[in-house]
């Protein structure tokens, strides 16, 4: 599971996973405690990796702290679970999401990479005609379709990413911006890349 403000960590922990193709769940920063609780133990979580060991430390009672990774910044807290605790995943399936819901049970959503990656393609398709020079994300959790989306802005378009702790009437100040074709997206690429062979 992921529970990380947006930024270069986030991008490159969701990438890396999806690159491998090993089933990720990206957990919104305005779970509650109980929600994030339900959504690790629904979904069989045996690892978490975040930027909020604060929040969650109360939560991981009976996790190992596996350190913080020098490239994403984020902190691996693992767990033994047995094979009954394990949930079965429809084939196919690399992302979990969990609705907001009003209850401390939200439920999951299995997503396969085809549907994530059809969707991406298709919001770049209908945007390509817009002429988009910078697109602004708001929503946590979407720097895979939003990085994608680079790739059809060319070398003039970029991202501004703000951190989930943005509040209204704050200066606009992203967390972080991607360029399209310049190094810092190539980069991206790249370390995604090797963070994925690396686990």
């Amino acid at each position: 599971a992921l529970l990380a403000d947006n930024g270069v960590g986030w991008a490159l922990t969701d990438l890396a996973l999806h690159l491998r193709q090993l089933p990720s769940v990206p957990l919104p920063g305005y779970f509650t405690a109980p929600q994030i609780q339900h959504a690790l133990d629904d979904a069989g979580i045996d690892c978490l990796l975040t930027d909020e060991t604060t929040r969650v430390g109360e939560l991981l009672a009976g996790w190992r702290n596996g350190g913080i990774s020098g490239r994403t910044g984020l902190t691996m807290f693992r767990r033994q679970l047995d094979a009954a605790a394990r949930p079965r995943l429809p084939s196919g399936t690399v992302k979990v999401t969990y609705t907001s819901g009003s209850t401390a049970a939200p439920k999951g959503v299995c997503l396969g990479a085809t549907d994530l990656e059809a969707v991406a393609q298709s919001l770049a398709g209908a945007t390509a005609a817009l002429g988009v020079e910078r697109h602004l994300c708001l929503a946590c959790h979407a720097a895979v379709g939003l990085i994608r989306d680079l790739d059809t802005l060319g070398n003039q378009g970029s991202l501004a990413v703000f951190s989930n702790h943005a509040r209204a009437g704050d200066a606009f100040n992203p967390g972080i911006v991607f360029r399209g074709g310049d190094f810092q997206i190539d980069e991206l690429r790249q370390a995604a890349v090797e963070q994925a062979h690396h686990h």
